[in-house]
Parts: structure tokens; C-alpha cells; sequence
């Protein structure tokens, strides 16, 4: 048996389909757009932004990482 893996959009289905090869989409492709609906639909994405523009904040500018770090050690020792 011949098989051909692919995603699973309609035109590369219909495609797989004409050939004469058994079609098997990509499990990752799948859970991929599972996990991108559920993500999308969840709100959940809102927050992963928010989470990006903090860390942005104290991965590009030195002086904030900085001011972060002391703040953390001093949180530990106190």
C-alpha cells in the first residue's frame, strides 16, 4: 500500500483523492487548527498577548530587567 500525507484542506483531499494513493492528513495539522480554534475562541489570546507585551518589556530594555531582578531578590530575602 501507497500512502500520501497531507493537510486537509479541500483542493490537496480532492487531489490525494484522484491519485492512486490512500490519503492520510497530518495528525499534527489537525491538532494544530484544534488548538488554534480553541485559542481563538477561548479569549485566551487577548491574555497571551498581554504576557508578550510585559515580557517584551523587560526582555528588550536592560534597565527594566534590571529593576525586575533586584525586586526579585529582594522579594526572596525579605
Amino acid at each position: 500500500m501507497t500512502a500520501i500525507g497531507t493537510d486537509n484542506a479541500r483542493i490537496v483531499t480532492a487531489a490525494g483523492a484522484s491519485l492512486a494513493f490512500e490519503h492520510m492528513p497530518w495528525m499534527a495539522h489537525t491538532l494544530h487548527l484544534s488548538v488554534y480554534k480553541a485559542v481563538d475562541e477561548t479569549g485566551i489570546d487577548a491574555i497571551l498577548s498581554k504576557c508578550r507585551k510585559i515580557l517584551g518589556r523587560f526582555k528588550y530594555s536592560p534597565a527594566n530587567a534590571k529593576e525586575l531582578a533586584e525586586k526579585q531578590t529582594y522579594m526572596r530575602d525579605s
